[in-house]
């Protein structure tokens, strides 16, 4: 479902971040500059921190029933380095985007 109609951002891109980060972010800035973007009217916010606390959540969860230590914390901007300029291509609208060094028919041909 589409929550942040502004980036075109949906739950699941919010549980991805979520689920993939090394250290999950804290706030829905934080998630914002993972994903290559940045707030613009605000009306997602909840249902992002909504979304945010539930991951959160579930991972102390697994702490508890495994034994093991949470993960260490790091900065949010060290998560997401390298692939912020596919992501923010893909959320100004373009969803055709490629992954740099992706191919497809045509892609790079010299009638294409």
């Amino acid at each position: 479902m589409i929550i942040c109609s502004c980036n075109v951002l949906s739950d699941h891109d919010v549980r991805r971040v979520m689920t993939a980060a090394a250290s999950q972010p804290h706030t829905a800035s934080d998630l914002y500059g993972c994903l290559g973007c940045s707030a613009q009217c605000g009306r997602c916010a909840r249902t992002i921190k909504r979304i945010m606390d539930e991951a959160l959540s579930a991972s102390s969860c697994c702490c508890r029933k495994t034994g093991l230590p949470p993960a260490p914390m790091i900065r949010a901007g060290d998560l997401c380095t390298g692939s912020s300029s596919w992501s923010a291509s893909r959320h100004r609208g373009n969803r055709s985007a490629r992954k740099p060094g992706s191919t497809g028919p045509n892609w790079g041909s010299p009638s294409g």
